[in-house]
């Protein structure tokens, strides 16, 4: 009789736990989290719990940091948005499989420049400086080889002026790697000029690119409009508080302008509180399809893959139950269209 009411105790208590609701902390940005308890992540997560058969109950939280936090002191169980899986999240947290693939980019106000904002930085004094270094070499490099040349190879460098401008013109091909071959020293003085030459133009031809490079990056800065993370450097850069834009910013040399949404990060771009904004890219292109006259402009670039996960705590039952059912999903082709990467028939392989 005590063995009956021992297991009928156990069964009790057993239905309870069952029953039991976990607590889901949901934070992050559209369209992976929306305002309705809607969006891609709170889908996914709906599809897993129902799968894993899970009672659970939502919990908004203002930033993903307020999420992971709650996971990991056990007053929530399971943290659900757009959470970036990270080395340093990870020594407190548990995640899942990735259900996202995604990177950060750069928000900044659409630039309008005028054409004397586009040659500016080609009168500058460094690259003016450089410009006359390089046409001093090919005059000198063109008059040494005419030297060496004009009397053995008189047809290709003759005397006089002819003969100085056929050697510059030796020397502007080989610095830009054309070899027309029209040219060519026949001299072993001349040659050996000619393979010192070669190499100081591989070294010289660089630097002229990259100047130019720099030239046009000063272009963009001055429109106000970012499409490397490298511009970030000495820039007012928004970020929102506890997000990989906020590492990513210091590591680019940034200062840093704390925000607390990824709206108020657009506003403080908008209002020039703040240079750029760096965030995740499919959350910055999200906003611009809902804003498309924002006068705001998102980086071609990429930069900082990441995915996206679900955070559960160190050791906990949950993580395995999670995992399956996502590899369902994924098998299935459901997590696919859940997160709108399935491609349309018209676009392609």
């Amino acid at each position: 009789m005590r063995f009956v009411l021992q297991c009928l105790l156990v069964c009790f208590l057993c239905g309870l736990s069952w029953g039991e609701k976990i607590k889901v902390a949901v934070a992050g940005s559209p369209p992976f989290v929306l305002q309705d308890s809607d969006g891609i992540a709170v889908d996914v997560w709906g599809e897993i719990a129902r799968g894993a058969e899970i009672d659970y109950e939502m919990v908004h939280v203002p930033h993903v940091v307020d999420a992971l936090e709650l996971v990991r002191s056990g007053k929530a169980q399971v943290a659900v948005g757009s959470i970036s899986i990270t080395a340093d999240r990870a020594r407190h947290v548990a995640f899942s499989q990735p259900y996202f693939e995604a990177s950060l980019a750069l928000l900044s106000r659409t630039g309008h420049a005028g054409l004397w904002q586009r040659v500016r930085p080609f009168f500058s004094k460094a690259f003016l400086v450089g410009l006359g270094s390089i046409l001093v070499l090919l005059v000198l490099v063109g008059t040494l080889i005419w030297l060496l040349e004009r009397r053995t190879n008189s047809s290709e460098f003759p005397k006089g002026s002819a003969g100085i401008g056929a050697g510059m013109w030796f020397a502007i091909v080989t610095m830009t790697t054309v070899g027309y071959g029209d040219k060519s020293p026949k001299t072993i003085p001349g040659r050996v000029l000619a393979a010192i030459w070669m190499v100081i133009a591989t070294v010289t031809y660089s630097t002229l690119t990259a100047g130019i490079g720099a030239a046009l990056a000063l272009v963009s800065i001055d429109t106000g409009t970012f499409d490397k993370p490298e511009l970030l450097l000495g820039q007012q850069v928004a970020t929102v508080v506890g997000t990989t834009g906020e590492e990513a910013a210091i590591a680019f040399g940034g200062k840093l302008v704390v925000c607390d949404s990824l709206e108020d990060g657009v506003e403080k771009v908008r209002q020039k509180a703040a240079d750029v904004l760096v965030f995740d890219h499919p959350a910055l292109e999200y906003y611009l399809q809902k804003h498309p006259n924002s006068d705001l402009t998102l980086s071609k670039s990429h930069f900082m893959s990441q995915n996206y996960g679900f955070a559960v705590a160190l050791e906990s039952p949950l993580g395995p139950k999670i995992d399956v059912q996502l590899l369902r999903l994924h098998e299935s082709g459901k997590l696919a269209k859940l997160t709108g990467t399935v491609k349309s028939p018209s676009s392609g392989r």
